[in-house]
C-alpha cells in the first residue's frame, strides 16, 4: 500500500518533469547530481570500489574525477529516461541516431533477423526507442520485471510508447523461437547480472563477472547475426549508435564465443568512456563458483 501511495504521489511530479524543455531538464540535473553525489552520497562506495577494481592504475584523483563525472552523467540518464514520457517520434529521432546501419539493413533485406547487444554504456534506454523508429525491422526489447507493479508498469509505457515491442525476460526465449514469420531485431542488454550458478563467466573489467548464456543459445540456435551497438555521447543530449558485426551467423561459432566478442568490445568501450558507464549497479555482487562449467579464466 505505502508503494501504491507513493506512486501515486510521485507520478504529477515525473510526468511534469518529461514537460521540460531540455535547457530546464539540465539545470535539475545539475541539481539533481548535487542531491546523489554531495548530500546522499547514492551508492558512493560502490561506485569507488568498482572504479578502483576496474582501473587499479589510476590514481586516487583520477578515480574522483570519473566519479563525479559519472554522478553528473547519470543525473542526466534518469532525467533523460523520464522524458521518454512525452518526447515525440520526430524529437527523439534529433538527439539519438544510427551512425552507420547499413549493416543492418543489409540483413533486413536478406530477410534475415538479428540480435542486437549492448552493455549499460550511454543511454540504453533512448537506445531502444531509438533503433526501432531508425530501423525497418520489427525492433524487439528485453526487458527485466520489477518488483514494484506500479513503477513496472511506468517503465513499460516509457520504454514501449514510441514502438518497441518488450519481452519479459524469462519468457523472451521460447517467444522468439515461435516468432518465425517476422524479421525482427531483438535488442539485449547483455551485461546484466544473472544468477551466479547458470551464467557463463569471464574477466570484465579485471574482476570475474557472469553472463546470461541466453541471447548467445539463441542466436546458435536460430543461426541469427549479432550485431553490438554502442551508444556515443555526442554532447549533452545527443548520441550516436555505432554498430560492429560479432558473426552473421551465430550458429558457427562454438559456445562461449558471442559473449566473450560483446565483453572484449564493451571493455574498450568503457575504457573510452569510464563515466557513461553504470558504476553504480552492483554488478560484481557474485563470485564466481567453484565448480561452473561455463567459464573462461583467462580472458
Amino acid at each position: 500500500m505505502q508503494q501504491k501511495i507513493l506512486f501515486y504521489l510521485l507520478l504529477p511530479l515525473l510526468i511534469t518533469i518529461s514537460y521540460l524543455p531540455f535547457r530546464f531538464l539540465y539545470l535539475l540535473s545539475d541539481l539533481l547530481c548535487f542531491i546523489f553525489k554531495d548530500i546522499i552520497g547514492y551508492r558512493k562506495s560502490t561506485v569507488i570500489e568498482n572504479l578502483k577494481r576496474a582501473f587499479p592504475n589510476k590514481s586516487e584523483k583520477e578515480i574522483k574525477v570519473i566519479s563525479d563525472n559519472f554522478y553528473a552523467y547519470f543525473s542526466d540518464f534518469i532525467l533523460e529516461t523520464i522524458k521518454l514520457y512525452s518526447i515525440s517520434a520526430k524529437k527523439l529521432k534529433k538527439h539519438i541516431s544510427f551512425e552507420d546501419k547499413s549493416i543492418l539493413e543489409e540483413h533486413y533485406k536478406k530477410g534475415k533477423s538479428v540480435i542486437l547487444v549492448l552493455g549499460h554504456l550511454g543511454n540504453w534506454e533512448w537506445a531502444g526507442p531509438g533503433a526501432g523508429l531508425d530501423l525497418p525491422f520489427v525492433f524487439q526489447a528485453i526487458y527485466k520485471r520489477l518488483l514494484n507493479p506500479h513503477f513496472d508498469k511506468l517503465v513499460l509505457r516509457l520504454r514501449s510508447r514510441l514502438g518497441p515491442e518488450l519481452l519479459e525476460m524469462k519468457s523472451a526465449p521460447r517467444n522468439m523461437l515461435m516468432d518465425k514469420n517476422r524479421i525482427t531485431c531483438t535488442a539485449f542488454p547483455m551485461d546484466q547480472r544473472p544468477p551466479p550458478e547458470y551464467a557463463y563467466w569471464t574477466k570484465f573489467m579485471n574482476r570475474d563477472a557472469g553472463f546470461f548464456m541466453g541471447p548467445e543459445k539463441i542466436a546458435r540456435k536460430m543461426g541469427y547475426p549479432v550485431i553490438y551497438a554502442k551508444v556515443e555521447r555526442v554532447k549533452r543530449g545527443f548520441y550516436k549508435m555505432h554498430v560492429r558485426e560479432i558473426s552473421d551467423n551465430a550458429g558457427n561459432m562454438k559456445d562461449g564465443e558471442v559473449i566473450e566478442a560483446f565483453v572484449r568490445q564493451l571493455e574498450k568501450d568503457i575504457e573510452l568512456s569510464p563515466e557513461l558507464y553504470l558504476w553504480s549497479h552492483k554488478r560484481w555482487k557474485h563470485d564466481r563458483p567453484n565448480a561452473s562449467r561455463h567459464s573462461k579464466t583467462n580472458a
